[in-house]
């Protein structure tokens, strides 16, 4: 039964808006907290609109994009999926009404200083000692977990590390893919979801541009690059990029272009299970790119899948040069019946 005496605090929602949302900030002009919408996830538009708002004097949310809006209660409802009972049980369990937030570090205006390399208080799974000592912890447990299960730290392309936070406000307890340049500096990193919750499944970033994953592990003498949607995948091919999409920045192209003797070709998930990743190979192909066609005896997603599925660390690049043929494909593409 809802208590009318009973009110939620203020900083406990935006707890809630910051976990659960995408992007999220606060426009001191509104006075009020913006971000991606979790319920629609903004079309094809995450991470570049953001129209969620939560005004806290009104108590509403709002989407412009999906055009629903909520009570506090009733999007906490929904988004994170707790009833009243478990949102009045976890703010008397010793929730505090203290600000929980530096209402200046969540500014919709770039900072002045260097966005940090990593989420806050980042441990490397790779690194013994701190899996040593964190062994006990079950957020880090997990990550051990997914990577065992997702041969992460196999891969013939793997990354140098990988990370988890425990304590960071917006990447807490999520996997954390760094993204490096070719002087192995970490330039942006891309965090996945761990839990079974409502969060976004990928995050990037703030404030900083999408880089290219995999640059520092290209081959110069290996006259291939073969650009993937994501980082995960791309660990298992042999000058496997990734650039978190199915298309490139105009920074992300420049940095290829670093090798201009390589030629690129897309590789998107399994057209043959997956009819977004079809349509979006056909526009890769109509750019002039050449572009990977899985063969109708791989039945697998995605390249992870298929290397976990056959017990491997490499997917055979051999296969991707003999289906991405550019007087083929388009037939191969067209073949394909839903």
């Amino acid at each position: 039964m809802y208590d009318m005496n009973f009110n939620i605090p203020e900083q406990y929602i935006v707890t809630k808006f910051f976990q659960y949302t995408g992007f999220p900030v606060y426009k001191p002009g509104i006075k009020a907290y913006n971000a991606c919408c979790p319920v629609c996830r903004e079309g094809n538009s995450w991470g570049k609109k953001k129209r969620l708002f939560y005004f806290p004097k009104k108590e509403q949310l709002y989407c412009h994009n999906c055009s629903k809006g909520w009570t506090p209660l009733g999007w906490m409802k929904q988004v994170c999926g707790m009833s009243y009972r478990d949102i009045k049980s976890e703010i008397s369990s010793g929730y505090s009404d203290k600000p929980i937030l530096d209402i200046n570090s969540v500014m919709d205006t770039k900072p002045s200083r260097d966005v940090p390399s990593l989420p806050l208080d980042s441990i490397n799974l790779f690194d013994k000692n701190q899996v040593k000592f964190y062994k006990s912890n079950p957020v880090v447990r997990k990550c051990l977990q997914i990577i065992k299960q997702r041969r992460l730290s196999k891969a013939v392309n793997r990354s140098a590390a990988l990370y988890v936070s425990l304590n960071d406000f917006i990447h807490k307890n999520r996997l954390c893919v760094p993204f490096y340049d070719r002087s192995n500096n970490i330039t942006f990193y891309q965090t996945r979801k761990i839990l079974d919750d409502s969060s976004p499944k990928y995050l990037s970033k703030q404030y900083s541009d999408k880089t290219v994953f995999g640059i520092n592990n290209i081959d110069v003498n290996f006259p291939y690059i073969f650009v993937l949607e994501g980082p995960i995948d791309a660990m298992f091919i042999k000058n496997g990029v990734a650039v978190c999409g199915t298309s490139m920045t105009k920074s992300q192209l420049k940095q290829l272009q670093q090798f201009p003797t390589h030629e690129i070709i897309w590789c998107l998930d399994n057209q043959r299970v997956d009819t977004t990743s079809k349509r979006k190979t056909l526009e890769i192909l109509s750019e002039g790119y050449k572009a990977f066609i899985w063969p109708e005896n791989l039945s697998c997603k995605d390249f992870n899948e298929y290397c976990i599925t056959n017990n491997i660390d490499e997917f055979d690049y051999n296969i991707i040069l003999n289906n991405s043929n550019a007087n083929t494909t388009s037939a191969l593409l067209s073949s394909i019946k839903f």
